[in-house]
């Protein structure tokens, strides 16, 4: 079992985001994210680790400090491997950097290994529009996407706190709206 650190959007955007998982899905390129019990997300980290009290007791004491922040998906991106995933990709904000360094820091007092590719450093954000798919349907939803997709833009809303792989979520923290 593992815990994910994710973040979750604004109700306009997570909904523009599940119309393209379900056009997708429709067109039969991915029907995972669409039937699944998954959310549009960012994820921060994931690490090998329970989510216990204590981990969602110090998650949530240092989200409740963060404000929501502008996020625009401008790209769309492709990650090499057979797991067929295309994805969209934010603009890389200090704001966003700033969000991952602090739950990383939390985190980081569990002492529990993390999936290296989430690290500071190493992590490419993205939301996820295709998975486990083959990689030619990762890039027939790449090509999709290139015709249905508009620059979104939105808020980052929330963080939530997830069990995997079983999709459980253990907490959704909304973040201060922005002054």
């Amino acid at each position: 079992m593992a815990t994910a650190v994710s973040l979750w959007f604004d109700p306009a955007l997570e909904t523009r985001i599940r119309e393209l998982w379900s056009e997708l899905a429709r067109l039969e390129i991915c029907t995972i994210l669409h039937r699944g019990p998954y959310r549009p997300h960012i994820t921060l980290g994931v690490w090998e680790i329970n989510p216990e009290p204590q981990c969602e007791a110090e998650l949530r004491k240092t989200a409740q400090a963060l404000q929501s922040v502008p996020i625009s998906f401008n790209s769309i991106g492709l990650f090499p491997g057979e797991e067929g995933v295309a994805f969209l990709a934010p603009v890389v904000t200090a704001a966003l950097l700033g969000i991952h360094g602090q739950i990383h820091s939390c985190m980081g007092q569990f002492q529990a290994p993390t999936v290296p590719y989430y690290r500071p450093g190493a992590w490419t954000p993205h939301c996820t529009m295709s998975w486990q798919t083959t990689p030619q349907q990762a890039l027939r939803a790449a090509a999709q996407l290139m015709t249905d997709f508009k620059n979104l833009r939105g808020e980052v809303a929330a963080i939530g706190l997830i069990e995997i792989p079983a999709e459980i979520e253990r907490c959704c923290i909304q973040l201060l709206p922005k002054v």
